[in-house]
């Protein structure tokens, strides 16, 4: 059995290998990884019925969530807007290697609400994936 706690997001400003990846504090909340592929219609005039094959997938939004605080929210604020270098690593050691341009939103809120802020990635990479040998 396995959990989403211990779960990291490191970043890093240079995809130059090897890639060093340091890690945002109070981490929050994780996105589903991967997407499920689009189904494209290639259907022929002269068919019967409708022939689709599979397209590409969209990963939809990849947004994370942290608590705030002055230091975590400046740092991942420098990044805003430029390629950035993630790795998403589960405690397993399992990691999930992607870059894209960052977006930074501090929530709203109310009476007791956590302070938060959200990091939106728009991918501009495919997800690689290297799984933690049991």
């Amino acid at each position: 059995m396995a959990l989403v706690n211990g779960t990291k997001l490191g970043y890093s400003a240079t995809g130059t290998a090897p890639i060093t990846y340091t890690d945002l504090p109070g981490l929050k909340s994780v996105p589903d990884l991967g997407g499920d592929p689009e189904l494209v219609d290639n259907t022929a005039l002269t068919d019967t019925i409708l022939h689709k094959e599979i397209g590409i997938g969209d990963p939809g939004d990849m947004e994370y969530t942290f608590r705030y605080t002055p230091s975590a929210y400046s740092t991942a604020s420098a990044r805003e807007g430029k390629v950035t270098y993630f790795e998403h690593k589960l405690k397993d050691g399992s990691t999930f290697t992607f870059s894209g341009y960052p977006h930074i939103v501090l929530s709203g809120g109310g009476v007791n609400d956590p302070l938060e802020f959200t990091i939106s990635i728009a991918l501009n990479s495919d997800i690689t994936a290297t799984i933690a040998s049991a």
